[in-house]
């Protein structure tokens, strides 16, 4: 019987192998193309991981200029703070002088002017002669 089936095998020999050479060529075009795409797929992969890069780069220098902007605005909300500090200060020390002046106004109301100051230094000189004039 292996006798019997080698002969049959051999008639069919050339037709099994033609049939595996046809399969091996279509399974090898089928695997040329899954590598043309996985190719085309690497390329678009890299094409974007550069493009990311990219836009990675720019965020970053992005974030840099934010980091130095919000710097900046502390430093200035620092300044302002210390702005709106002094102002308070000087409004207080404003409002003192304003009553100060308002003491020193009412005072000199009450107080007698320079001329008639010499006028009464006059009359009292005068005064004085004749008081010195009379007790002698």
């Amino acid at each position: 019987m292996a006798e019997d089936i080698k002969k049959i095998l051999k008639e069919y020999n050339k037709d099994i192998k033609r049939h595996i050479d046809v399969l091996v060529e279509d399974f090898n075009q089928k695997i040329d193309l899954v590598i043309e795409r996985q190719d085309s797929h690497s390329d678009k992969l890299d094409s974007h991981t550069d493009k990311l890069n990219s836009l990675s780069e720019r965020l970053d220098s992005h974030s840099d200029k934010l980091d130095s902007h919000t710097d900046k605005l502390n430093s200035l909300s620092e300044r302002l703070d210390s702005h709106t500090e002094m102002i308070g200060e000087m409004n207080v020390n404003i409002t003192i002088i304003k009553s100060d002046i308002n003491i020193i106004k009412n005072s000199l109301r009450n107080k007698v002017g320079l001329e008639n100051f010499e006028m009464l230094e006059k009359r009292t000189k005068i005064l004085e002669l004749k008081r010195v004039n009379n007790n002698l």
